[in-house]
């Protein structure tokens, strides 16, 4: 397993195995996201009969960490969008989530609520092999 090396940085979280980082930062600490996705397959190669079900988990995946983001402060984030790849060990925790599309201040809070939604979260679906799912969350337009 690769690891982020370098002094800490409030971009990255660390909690167990679960790593938040922005795809920047991967890049200027050394981290090659391609090669280490190559240790994890793709979901729909994964779970190639599990299509619907795959999509189905993933968006609720996103609409959990919207929801969470919005619920932590995470007001302005609205009519934006954000792209993230989640890197997932076979029984479904959360190993890794690399991003971008956010601002610098909201890295943190994107970071710490990918922390406590990791604690408990679990992928639906289970590999004999970690897996990986990339997709862009839209953040609805703010009604005020």
């Amino acid at each position: 397993m690769l690891h982020a090396s370098g002094t800490p940085n409030p971009t990255i979280a660390t909690n167990g195995q679960t790593r938040c980082l922005s795809i920047a930062e991967a890049e200027t600490r050394g981290l090659d996201i391609a090669e280490l996705r190559e240790e994890y397959t793709v979901a729909v190669e994964a779970f190639p009969d599990e299509k619907q079900a795959l999509a189905e988990a993933w968006t609720e995946l996103q609409y959990t960490l919207r929801d969470l983001l919005q619920e932590h402060g995470a007001k302005d984030f609205g009519g934006r969008s954000m792209f993230s790849i989640v890197l997932f060990e076979p029984d479904g925790r959360i190993a890794w989530v690399f991003y971008r599309g956010l601002e610098p201040d909201e890295e943190m809070v994107f970071c710490e609520v990918v922390q406590r939604i990791s604690e408990d979260y679990r992928f639906p679906l289970h590999s004999d092999a970690p897996f990986s799912q990339c997709g862009t969350t839209h953040f609805k337009q703010n009604e005020e």
